[in-house]
């Protein structure tokens, strides 16, 4: 007798509420500068549009009826000239929407790479979720036969999982993003090296006029601690490391001139580059 599985369907409503309009701000957070730019250029081309209007009047008022040639020509020039500059503008926001879409779903894929490493094996078989997924990336037999070779110690279960994960990406993201994400995963947690993609923080450095920082004011003013005191707990339990050295000192002071450009890590996942502004 066949040993079917079935698992009953699960109905998932989606809703859009102010909460996911927070985790869409939290997605775009790492890369503001591209977001400003995008706000700037919408911006410019709306008081463009109203501008233009006021010149749409002008051109009646003081050249149509006026039977002024000069000075329709005049403002007809001005006209032509904010046209080209709009268009440009108009360029501008579609471009930087391009870029910063890009950004936010290359974040994305990392994200589901990574979570989908860091779950058991037995989830790809044992539950609904993981049962489709399994199926979807590929046909039950093949996952039979990783799970075989898993439990015969034939495959590692890293190895086992991040066929799944990679898989899984390329149907949302194709294969060139899967392979690119794999690649990445392998490169940061089994090579141990830096990401190529690091979140960038500046800090002011008007904020420190003694020129130095606490390390764990470094962390929370950076968001990879929610407080001092988790800041300490992390750094006892050596999880925190500048530049892949390992903090031990909690106490510990650094010089800002030092840190421009260095990279804290927080665990296996978080990294932030270090950004000072020495502007006022």
């Amino acid at each position: 007798m066949a040993n079917d599985i079935e698992f009953e369907e699960e109905e998932f409503t989606t809703q859009f509420n102010g909460r996911t309009f927070v985790r869409i701000l939290a997605l775009t957070r790492p890369h503001w500068p591209w977001v400003v730019g995008f706000l700037l250029t919408v911006a410019a081309v709306s008081a463009m549009d109203s501008y233009f209007t006021y010149l749409s009047a002008r051109i009646v008022d003081e050249g149509i009826i006026a039977g002024n040639r000069a000075a329709l020509l005049d403002i007809m020039t001005i006209y032509g000239v904010l046209i080209f500059v709009q268009a440009v503008g108009v360029f501008g926001f579609i471009y930087l929407t391009g870029v910063l879409g890009e950004r936010v779903r290359y974040d994305l894929r990392k994200r589901m790479f990574d979570h989908l490493q860091g779950l058991s094996f037995t989830y790809f078989d044992r539950t609904p979720v993981g049962w489709i997924m399994a199926r979807v990336t590929s046909d039950s037999g093949r996952i039979a036969g990783i799970r075989k070779e898993v439990e015969a110690e034939e495959l590692n279960p890293r190895d086992a999982k991040e066929m799944l994960a990679r898989e899984v990406v390329e149907i949302y993201h194709g294969n060139e993003e899967a392979e690119a994400a794999a690649a990445e995963f392998r490169r940061v947690f089994s090579d141990k090296q830096m990401p190529t993609d690091i979140a960038v923080s500046a800090l002011k450095a008007s904020d420190y006029p003694e020129g130095r920082i606490w390390v764990v004011d470094l962390m929370t003013s950076l968001g990879l601690a929610s407080s001092k005191g988790e800041a300490r707990r992390l750094i006892a339990g050596g999880g925190v490391t500048i530049d892949g050295e390992r903090v031990a000192d909690e106490d510990l002071e650094l010089p800002l001139e030092q840190l421009d450009g260095v990279v804290l890590r927080r665990g296996r996942k978080r990294f932030v580059q270090v950004e000072i502004n020495r502007g006022q």
